[in-house]
């Protein structure tokens, strides 16, 4: 089971709530989220873009919009996602809280708020790797550089020695490329022939569930037709009125056997969060062989 220690952002139409600090997959990557908080603690941003209540940005390490997060509801445009609510630190104003909201396998996800220490219903800013996340990854001007499309972070951000760095690995990247020309496009590898889900079922637990408490979305599925380890995606969804909720969907890439398989995410419920009848949607794919099943999730006072 998938259990984290802190709250993902479970921010609805009108009431959310930003994670408490990150709890991350190793002790390696724990430790450098929170020197990369403890550097920012005595610092301030300011506002490149109106931070709205509920807010993410999804930017790459370079400091760009990641390309596929797309303008989705509300304000926002390419890489943001901004419901149409109050401005908490407008453009060209100065916040005082940043920290490590979160770290998941490949994202980095960095809070800001407009009081020193504040966290709650914090704007978040998704850094997206196309790679696993190193603790190389939190040094403090390589956060403020990818984060630069948002914000400033005062005294952070390009160094000499950092844009030294980036371009040394630039230039190796482009070496081993010249030396190694691939006449073709690598092609992702294919299941094992005969490989498919067979049935797939998803349940929410508890249901209903309080405020306050943890639900477990759960995925229970058998892979067939090949006695070889394939690689399976999971992936999970919470969806209110029709729209998918902040954080979602989140997805998982593991490897399995022929056989009965199960996975589950657990969801912190916020004390704040909106009662009501939510979507549990879960999807699991073996190459393009997928299933997809829904649930209805009941969150009660």
């Amino acid at each position: 089971m998938k259990k984290f220690g802190f709250a993902i952002v479970f921010a609805l139409l009108t009431v959310g709530v930003a994670p408490s600090y990150v709890s991350a997959g190793n002790s390696e990557l724990k430790a450098a989220a929170k020197e990369a908080t403890k550097a920012f603690s005595e610092t301030s941003f300011v506002a490149k873009v109106n931070l709205r209540r509920y807010a993410d940005h999804f930017v790459l390490p370079d400091g760009s919009p990641a390309p596929k997060k797309a303008k989705k509801q509300g304000r926002g445009g390419e890489g943001a996602i901004q419901l149409d609510s109050g401005v908490k630190v407008r453009a060209g104003e100065t916040g005082e809280s940043i920290f490590i909201a979160r770290v998941t396998k490949d994202q980095i996800q960095v809070g800001f708020n407009e009081k020193r220490g504040k966290v709650l219903n914090a704007v978040l800013v998704h850094i997206m790797f196309d790679r696993p996340v190193t603790p190389e990854d939190f040094d403090p001007d390589r956060i403020a550089l990818a984060v630069s499309s948002v914000a400033d972070i005062e005294g952070f951000g390009p160094t000499e020695a950092l844009d030294e760095a980036l371009a040394e690995i630039d230039e190796a990247a482009q070496s081993v490329a010249e030396s190694s020309p691939v006449p073709n496009p690598p092609m992702a590898p294919a299941a094992p022939q005969g490989s498919t889900i067979l049935r797939l079922a998803v349940e929410a637990t508890p249901n209903p569930v309080r405020l306050g408490r943890e639900v477990e979305l759960v995925l229970r599925y058998e892979c067939q037709g090949s006695s070889d380890l394939v690689d399976v995606t999971e992936t999970w969804t919470l969806e209110l009125d029709g729209q998918e909720l902040p954080s979602y969907p989140y997805t998982e890439s593991v490897r399995r056997g022929s056989g009965p398989a199960t996975a589950s995410y657990l969801q912190p419920i916020p004390t704040s969060a909106r009662p009501g009848t939510y979507r549990f949607v879960g999807e699991v794919c073996v190459g393009g062989d997928c299933i997809k099943r829904s649930t209805d999730l009941v969150v009660e006072r």
